[in-house]
């Protein structure tokens, strides 16, 4: 872009642009051309800073914009080797990264709010890193995201970790009780759960959940009410719920026809639900009436609440 007309562009769209871009990137660019673009670059405070496996992992100039590093990512196992300098980093989020590597750069951060982990398979967060999560080790976390295709071993040793207001992970059905004990302030749960239990034990009721989102990646029919009756029964004040189902085979199909949708357990239980949306994901080659599907889902809720059924 040429810069006399980069330098025209009001400061509410330079600010955006700002983040897309690598801390590094906006002051190597653009710091020193004018005072006000100076000025601007020292009103941003929430810049991030990209160390990519083959990247760059010293940073120069960083006394420029240090204390306005707020999150940092990094990918595979490259570290930032100046770490100390960056004082305000509140976000952290890896990339297949290895368990020593995240323990190593979460070590020192004392005031983390939050933490991204996104890996491939059983990895990246182990059952030493739940362990600290939800024994209150970091009393800022606000919310913990991991992203991994099987859930990691877990002990249900923990406490309890208040600060907590936002989980996404991946867990057996059973342990959803360890998520909602350790987490007594949590908003929003999102759990991807490979495998169904029949019922939940040690489940105590839990009054600040306000939103579940429920991605279920079995073969399994899920719409058996037992599983979510147990779970429900725990979330009086649930407002809004996600559910998203893989439909593997024709079979679980024809049983859908004949199904309340859960329509019955939610009326027993989440009388403050404002919204639930379905989402059923198909695997290839199956044909059926997609419309009958939708009107005896829409019959089975009625007008109680806003609801949604969608088929990708």
């Amino acid at each position: 872009m040429d810069f006399p007309r980069f330098e025209l562009l009001p400061n509410e769209i330079l600010i955006e642009i700002s983040d897309y871009l690598d801390a590094r990137d906006i002051y190597y660019a653009f710091y020193g051309l004018n005072l006000r673009l100076n000025a601007l670059l020292q009103s941003l405070d929430r810049l991030y800073i990209y160390i990519h496996y083959n990247g760059r992992s010293r940073i120069r100039h960083d006394h420029l914009f240090a204390l306005r590093v707020h999150t940092l990512i990094i990918d595979r196992n490259r570290l930032l080797d100046n770490l100390h300098q960056f004082p305000n980093i509140r976000h952290v989020i890896f990339i297949k990264s290895f368990e020593k590597k995240i323990e190593h750069v979460i070590n020192q951060l004392n005031n983390l709010e939050h933490l991204t982990i996104k890996v491939k398979g059983q990895g990246g967060a182990s059952r030493s890193i739940y362990q600290r999560i939800f024994t209150n080790d970091f009393p800022c976390l606000k919310s913990f995201i991991h992203k991994a295709s099987h859930p990691p071993s877990l002990t249900n040793t923990w406490t309890q970790t208040p600060s907590i207001h936002f989980l996404d992970v991946t867990s057996d059905f059973s342990r959803i009780h360890m998520f909602l004990a350790a987490c007594p302030n949590l908003h929003c749960l999102k759990i991807t759960i490979p495998k169904l239990a029949v019922t939940l034990a040690d489940l105590k009721q839990h009054e600040k959940l306000q939103r579940l989102h429920l991605t279920i990646t079995t073969d399994q029919l899920s719409f058996d009410e037992l599983p979510f009756d147990s779970l429900f029964v725990c979330l009086p004040n649930l407002e809004y719920l996600y559910l998203q189902q893989s439909i593997m085979n024709i079979d679980m199909i024809n049983n859908l026809k004949q199904s309340q949708w859960l329509a019955n357990v939610l009326a027993r239980h989440l009388l403050s639900l404002r919204q639930f949306k379905l989402t059923l994901c198909l695997s290839a080659n199956q044909h059926f009436d997609i419309q009958q599907l939708k009107t005896n889902f829409s019959k089975a809720h009625d007008q109680r609440y806003e609801h949604e059924l969608k088929i990708i």
